[in-house]
């Protein structure tokens, strides 16, 4: 193996490689992250200086130790601040293999759940040296919440990661800058990074009071085209994936039920009995190929954000159509069919009204707009009402702040839904006082806009023919597709 060590941090390193640059010595390995493509770790020991190693595998990671390593030196140059370069080589093999110094730090997602962290001067911080970056030609590419450290007064910013990073001679322009921003918001949960450490953070950068508004509109725009691209890893996906002849079996199983057909799409349930126990799985059937992928990964991130959703067990695909299957919740129901059955009993009906208004503000702090955020696409655990999650997932979309108009559209379609579920007008109230907690905004404006678009959505159900909403216990009891 061919290893070319840095003399400043030779005899360091060498405790830790021999000349063949195999690993020598008593060490821990903590991994930073493991993926087919590529891999990171840190080693540590008493006594020892402390380095992070990263592989690149495969023919096209050959070279992306040594780019990433000239990199890692121009921005040295620059006075930017990046993890200094101890060593670079090739394996026989092809692996490329770089160590650098470990930064000393915390993450900056990590830092935020700090209780005394002195929040507004770290992202005023960070702001100038983003700032500084991109005046100097540097955009990183990959600027996740995960790739910022700062130190222990956090006082000093440290990006890692830089093999996507582009560099020029001048400024960027804002289309290649707003990537690094919208890459930066939609890493950070806006329950740690709400909208005003965001206005702040675009301050410091340099944007001025005038212009947020118009930078706010670029960088929902970048941030939609960076999420198309789907370049950051989520929670690890349980689910089984399966395409081409093996994912025949699953499309339309023959021991399923089609309980709803509508515009191509089909749901299904399917009863999954084993000696141990006994379990329901709800699919969807979709006409496109990669319906199902989208709406698995709709799930991954809101479980990132420890958001209940119905866990996935398969998703199967073909040239035509794919399937998404989920474990049910059993015994189960949706929580339009659940108001029905418990017309009666007040103490219940109001935890469960305040549980449902807690989840919605935590997903539209998160930036995320469901578009069918009806009764019957939350499932309820009629054994106990904690347990309740949300489902059809196809159509989410995520902003850097969610727009007023997309909170007012999920609020009508929840308040139309409860309308026709003998929800009463105080239980209705009593769900908007309890997620307006906490948002600054209008409450009385944000009420009269809710109810004129859910008299809107009422009058347009009506001329459809479709109102009232059947009760899902009509259909089997079973989640419909109401989008």
């Amino acid at each position: 193996m061919e290893l070319s060590i840095a003399a400043e941090h030779r005899d360091a390193l060498e405790t830790w490689v021999d000349d063949q640059g195999q690993l020598c010595g008593e060490h821990s390995v903590g991994w930073l992250s493991r993926r087919p493509s590529k891999d990171v770790a840190l080693f540590e020991a008493p006594g020892r200086v402390s380095f992070v190693r990263t592989r690149h595998f495969g023919e096209p990671g050959r070279s992306l130790a040594h780019v990433e390593s000239r990199l890692l030196e121009d921005l040295r140059t620059r006075k930017l601040g990046v993890p200094e370069v101890a060593a670079v080589g090739v394996e026989p093999r092809g692996t490329s293999i770089l160590w650098t110094s470990k930064v000393h730090g915390m993450r900056l997602d990590r830092w935020l759940d700090q209780p005394t962290a002195p929040v507004r001067q770290i992202v005023s911080r960070l702001g100038e040296e983003l700032r500084r970056w991109h005046e100097a030609g540097v955009v990183h590419g990959q600027l996740f919440a995960w790739h910022v450290y700062l130190n222990a007064d956090g006082s000093k910013v440290t990006f890692t990661d830089v093999e996507a990073a582009t560099t020029a001679g001048r400024i960027a322009p804002w289309r290649r800058r707003s990537l690094d921003l919208a890459a930066l918001f939609a890493t950070l949960p806006f329950r740690k990074f709400g909208m005003l450490l965001r206005a702040r953070l675009l301050q410091s950068y340099g944007i001025r009071s005038r212009e947020l508004r118009r930078a706010r509109g670029r960088l929902i725009r970048a941030h939609r085209h960076w999420r198309q691209r789907r370049r950051y890893p989520v929670t690890h996906r349980h689910a089984r994936e399966v395409s081409g002849k093996e994912a025949v079996p699953w499309m339309l199983p023959t021991a399923a039920t089609v309980i709803r057909e509508r515009d191509g799409r089909r749901n299904l349930t399917l009863r999954r009995d084993s000696e141990s126990n006994s379990e329901v799985w709800y699919g969807k059937l979709y006409p496109q190929p990669k319906m199902a992928a989208d709406e698995a990964f709709h799930h991954e991130d809101l479980e990132w954000l420890n958001l209940p959703v119905s866990e996935v067990v398969i998703v199967a695909r073909s040239h035509k159509q794919s399937v998404l299957w989920t474990r049910g919740i059993e015994p189960g129901t949706t929580l339009r069919d659940w108001f029905h059955r418990r017309s009666g009993d007040w103490r219940e009906r109001r935890h469960v009204i305040l549980k449902v208004a807690r989840l919605v503000q935590r997903l539209h702090r998160a930036g995320f707009h469901h578009r069918d955020l009806y009764l019957d696409h939350f499932l309820i655990d009629d054994s106990r009402p904690e347990g309740l999650s949300l489902i059809d997932l196809a159509r989410l979309r995520e902003f850097p702040m969610l727009p007023t108009r997309c909170r007012v559209k999920d609020l009508a379609a929840l308040e139309y839904s409860a309308r026709t579920a003998q929800v009463s007008l105080i239980e209705r109230q009593r769900f908007f006082r309890e997620y307006r907690k906490g948002l600054p905004m209008n409450a009385g404006a944000l009420w009269s806009a809710v109810q004129r678009k859910a008299d809107r959505i009422q009058r347009h159900e009506t001329r459809g023919g479709r109102f009232p909403v059947p009760c899902p216990s009509e259909s089997g009891g079973a989640p419909c597709d109401s989008g």
